[in-house]
């Protein structure tokens, strides 16, 4: 999967010798590529999704949690320095142009969250000017605290991610894929000399498909449309042997944190 840091190259070191990938975008230009195994989408068919920009360079996704508020991944905000300089491109298909494009007023990610700890790896974008909602704009339903998905349900993933790890350019249109919930003891062993899974993850993986660099912070959707899952980290892109992480919503940590921060922003 994905995440080799984007632009300043962000990278978390987790045990020495040892570095994990989140999945955040490498150096930008204009192509038709996407997520990797995936199939082109229409942002219609996604209109929770959003591109995440820093100085004007795309970053990250997210998912638009009403007209003020925009959910990523705390790795895609850990390095801001200005919150006025993230922005928020929505309903577009395009990840460069097209709908509309606020500024952040202010950012906030889960104080417990380091890069090298990769835990409750979740953040809130508050924007300056509330989108306006219509069919390629709205926002998206987060799964009940509690209903984590089960083993081998089926996850909808969307992004302009690289289609091929190593690839530094992500796609010009957005992309959409689906892979399949695994164990967390399975994932725990995959990882068990980089990252401790804990029950604020959950992992998916496919043969062939993955989230990969550019996808960070994006949404992980179930089969009834609500959102389950931040894009997190992973080790490569499609590697069978290392499934993708994902922040799980389902966690009352991490909606805790949800929930006091958009009352609090």
């Amino acid at each position: 999967m994905w995440l080799l840091l984007a632009c300043v190259l962000f990278t978390g070191v987790i045990k020495e010798g040892y570095t994990l990938p989140s999945r955040l975008a490498l150096q930008t230009k204009d192509a038709n590529l996407g997520i990797i195994g995936g199939d082109d989408a229409k942002i219609e068919s996604f209109p929770y999704q959003v591109a995440l920009t820093y100085v004007d360079s795309f970053k990250c996704g997210g998912s638009i949690l009403n007209e003020n508020f925009v959910l990523t991944a705390a790795h895609c905000l850990y390095y801001v320095q200005s919150d006025w300089h993230v922005r928020v491109r929505a309903g577009s298909t395009l990840r460069t142009s097209g709908g509309q494009y606020p500024h952040a007023k202010k950012v906030l990610y889960d104080s417990r969250f380091t890069m090298k700890n990769l835990r409750y790896d979740v953040g809130l974008i508050k924007l300056e000017t509330p989108l306006v909602l219509g069919p390629a704009v709205q926002p998206v339903q987060l799964v009940a605290v509690g209903a984590e998905p089960g083993v081998g349900s089926t996850i909808t993933l969307s992004g302009w991610g690289v289609v091929q790890e190593g690839n530094k350019t992500p796609p010009l249109g957005l992309r959409t894929t689906k892979v399949q919930t695994v164990r967390r003891w399975t994932c725990s062993l995959s990882y068990v000399l980089m990252a401790k899974i804990t029950d604020a993850m959950f992992c998916a993986a496919a043969q062939g498909k993955d989230t990969c660099q550019g996808d960070s912070g994006g949404p992980a959707v179930d089969e009834n449309g609500r959102q389950v899952g931040i894009v997190s980290f992973g080790n490569g892109c499609a590697n069978w042997l290392f499934p993708g992480v994902y922040t799980n919503l389902a966690n009352a940590e991490v909606r805790k944190f949800i929930d006091n921060s958009m009352q609090s922003m």
